[in-house]
């Protein structure tokens, strides 16, 4: 994790079974962002300035909270919060895309969604952004949506 341009951005490096590096979907995110803005999928590929561009720009997944039926958004891009409903202090925040509405009919994967808690990092991978489009979960977290509390949120 670094500062850069009034946010913090880290390069993501995807391993499978913590033991070697997989190859991912060209549209998997190799850095993630924070800043003003709010969240930032981001190509570690990208220079200094590059970043401090896209760290300015409106951000896709905005921190502004607002229940919001899934997908209705018009580009297919949401943002998931879960909270811990007893037992800890835990929020996983899951920023995804897909077809949005009336979207024709998808022959294969159509989604991408990236999980990260606030107390154990990535959690989940799925779609198109991990490797041969599977799901895969941190141990333990298999299931999480069905034992936290979910708010779909949405930017403006």
């Amino acid at each position: 994790m670094r500062s850069l341009g009034g946010g913090r951005v880290a390069a993501l490096r995807w391993t499978f079974g913590d033991t070697s590096t997989h190859s991912t979907h060209p549209l998997a995110p190799s850095a993630v962002g924070v800043g003003a803005t709010g969240i930032h999928l981001l190509d570690a590929a990208l220079d200094d300035a590059e970043i401090v561009e896209a760290l300015g720009d409106p951000s896709a997944y905005a921190p502004r909270v607002e229940r919001v039926e899934a997908g209705t958004r018009g580009d297919g891009r949401y943002v998931t919060v879960f909270q811990r409903r007893e037992g800890g202090d835990e929020t996983i925040v899951c920023l995804g895309e897909g077809p949005g509405p009336g979207a024709a009919p998808c022959e294969d994967v159509c989604f991408s969604e990236l999980c990260v808690s606030s107390t154990a990092g990535v959690v989940s991978l799925s779609g198109l952004w991990a490797p041969e489009s599977q799901a895969f979960y941190a141990p333990g977290y298999r299931g999480f949506e069905a034992r936290l509390e979910a708010v779909r949120t949405q930017p403006r």
